[in-house]
């Protein structure tokens, strides 16, 4: 596909209005709060928990999806759009309409009215799950298109969309290709504790067992939401000096664990820190071999210069924490 850089912004350090959607869900608050430490940011939240979003000092501007004057007062003097709106995988499970509708009508709809009122840049979150169920073998970009599950077709329909404008040269689109985020949340998001490691470190810390919903087989990447957060911060500075980065490309961490693995490692961990040791409870019994390996490749973006910090074990007892002080200390 072909390739394109706008500057955003000059060497004179004009702040960037930044408009982050899906503001009350847990990787755009994270990213919120990431984005806010630097100086040059102006950000703007679109979300539904106005009152929190202001307490902490966000701007704050709910988008009715449905509207177009409405998607067009969110674009007006924005440089960067970050879009982490839409159904999560159980959302798009129950309405596979309403998701396939989200990334395609609505969200043709969000770029005109970006490329009306001339914002640079767009970064869009796909997912892992746009290639295949399970996921298995050698996944990079150039890898087939297969998704089963109404999430990932969902996720594989945005891109379609969004492939549209590659060639638009007012606005420069990345699509990310996002593995297993986990980390403590910025604020408690329900949604959050769905997310496979935030949910076995909360039930070790409540619990002290953790119970698999499943045999515990499923081969997974993982990465840390502090990543992903280090990760758009990189691309809005290296296309602000008019660097080149991907249209489409993967992004996770080095971790590629079973789902019952991933438990072991968390009690050991949880061990070591309190003297508890927990009990691994399996809901699901199964006498299947272990998904073929894994491996998620993620180098096209290493080559553009980013260095990941793989500091997994930390995160970890950042949720244990959280999770003791939010829900055992509350």
């Amino acid at each position: 596909m072909t390739q394109k850089f706008l500057l955003i912004g000059n060497q004179f350090n004009i702040a960037l209005n930044i408009l982050i959607t899906g503001g009350s869900g847990y990787l755009a608050g994270c990213l919120a709060n990431f984005l806010k430490g630097n100086k040059n940011y102006n950000i703007t939240l679109s979300t539904s928990s106005e009152n929190f979003a202001k307490k902490n000092k966000f701007n704050v501007f709910k988008i009715d999806w449905g509207s177009s004057v409405s998607l067009d007062i969110a674009c007006k003097n924005k440089d960067v759009i970050i879009h982490c709106a839409g159904p999560n995988a159980a959302e798009a499970y129950q309405n596979p309409h309403k998701a396939f509708e989200f990334s395609s009508k609505v969200l043709d709809n969000l770029i005109k009215k970006a490329i009306k009122n001339k914002v640079k840049k767009l970064i869009y979150f796909s997912s892992v799950h746009v290639y295949k169920t399970p996921l298995e073998g050698y996944l990079n970009e150039k890898s087939p298109l297969d998704p089963k599950h109404p999430y990932g077709i969902s996720k594989k329909l945005a891109e379609l969309t969004l492939s549209k404008y590659i060639k638009n040269e007012n606005l420069d689109i990345n699509i990310i290709r996002l593995s297993n985020a986990f980390g403590k949340p910025f604020w408690n998001n329900k949604n959050c504790w769905n997310l496979v490691v935030n949910d076995f470190c909360k039930q070790v810390v409540i619990n002290k067992s953790i119970q698999i919903n499943s045999d515990g087989n499923e081969v997974r990447n993982f990465v840390t939401v502090n990543e992903v957060c280090r990760l758009v911060d990189f691309i809005i500075e290296k296309s602000n000096m008019g660097k080149l980065i991907p249209f489409i490309f993967n992004f996770g961490g080095s971790w590629n664990l079973s789902v019952k693995s991933l438990a072991v490692l968390i009690a050991k961990k949880y061990k070591e820190a309190y003297g508890i040791n927990p009990k691994i409870i399996f809901k699901k019994r199964s006498q299947a071999k272990p998904n073929k390996r894994l491996e998620f490749s993620y180098d096209l973006i290493i080559k553009k210069g980013f260095k990941p910090r793989n500091n997994y074990l930390d995160d970890i007892k950042q949720i244990f924490n959280y999770v003791k002080d939010n829900f055992l200390n509350a």
